[in-house]
């Protein structure tokens, strides 16, 4: 399982499970976490697989993001790497 934290004074992330893929709710408050979801997103848009993460931006300064079961890890990686993230590890069942 991996597990992950971010500064909750900063960013808030909802995740949860939905028909096999999993839905974030993720709220930014800085304008660089806003341009590393932006950056994020254009990753993503780049690659050859269109359905792999989709993301919706809301009015309210979140992006509802749609990922692909087998393109999670990836995903929280790049969270990771845009230092939207603090901490990502493997946590044994």
């Amino acid at each position: 399982m991996l597990t992950y934290q971010f500064d909750s004074s900063t960013l808030s992330i909802q995740e949860s499970k939905v028909e096999g893929d999993y839905e974030f709710r993720i709220h930014v408050q800085e304008e660089e976490q806003h341009q590393a979801m932006r950056d994020i997103r254009h990753y993503f848009a780049e690659n050859r697989v269109h359905t792999d993460v989709l993301f919706y931006t809301q009015i309210d300064h979140g992006y509802q993001v749609i990922v692909r079961q087998d393109y999670y890890v990836a995903f929280v990686l790049q969270l990771f790497a845009y230092r939207l993230l603090t901490q990502v590890a493997w946590k044994d069942n």
